[in-house]
């Protein structure tokens, strides 16, 4: 919410296109490593004991 909040804050477009792009690279690394431990997981065959992870 307040990330969100300060987002609209923002007047001009240049400034909000920084800021997605901030977000972005800030958000996505972490992505990419829940993506990577769902694929260990599943070749594991353990990803139907663990909640929020939906695989399909």
């Amino acid at each position: 919410m307040e990330q969100e909040y300060e987002f609209l804050q923002l007047t001009m477009e240049r400034q909000r296109q920084e800021y997605l792009k901030r977000h972005f690279e800030a958000t996505l690394p972490a992505v990419d490593e829940m993506k990577k431990l769902r694929e260990k997981i599943q070749m594991n065959g353990h990803f139907k004991n663990l909640s929020g992870f939906d695989l399909k």
